[in-house]
């Protein structure tokens, strides 16, 4: 993957490797959706949608992560403990906290 950032980046960049990027990123992150390994997941969608802030359909798996992951600490955690996750969530990236207050 670092291969591949580094020539999107570089001032040669062939035509569609920065798009090739992005699909490697989200592609990385439904498998690590699948894997329910949410963090890795989150910061794999994270970087497609820095290269591409279009791509709706990572903007909706993102929000599955967090849902997903709020349901389990839901079940595993204090209503208390889950609303300040949830809190802390929202303020780091605001931009989801609609989508995790409606699972909370």
């Amino acid at each position: 993957m670092e291969l591949l950032t580094d020539l999107a980046d570089s001032t040669n960049a062939p035509d569609g490797a920065g798009k090739l990027l992005v699909d490697a990123h989200y592609n990385r992150a439904v498998s690590l959706t699948d894997q329910q390994q949410w963090d890795d997941a989150r910061r794999q969608y994270r970087l497609a949608l820095a290269r591409d802030p279009t791509l709706d359909v990572a903007q909706q798996n993102i929000v599955f992560v967090y849902q997903e992951e709020l349901r389990e600490r839901f079940a595993a955690a204090s209503a208390a403990e889950t609303v300040a996750w949830v809190d802390a969530q929202s303020q780091e990236f605001p931009e989801y906290a609609e989508g995790l207050r409606d699972v909370a």
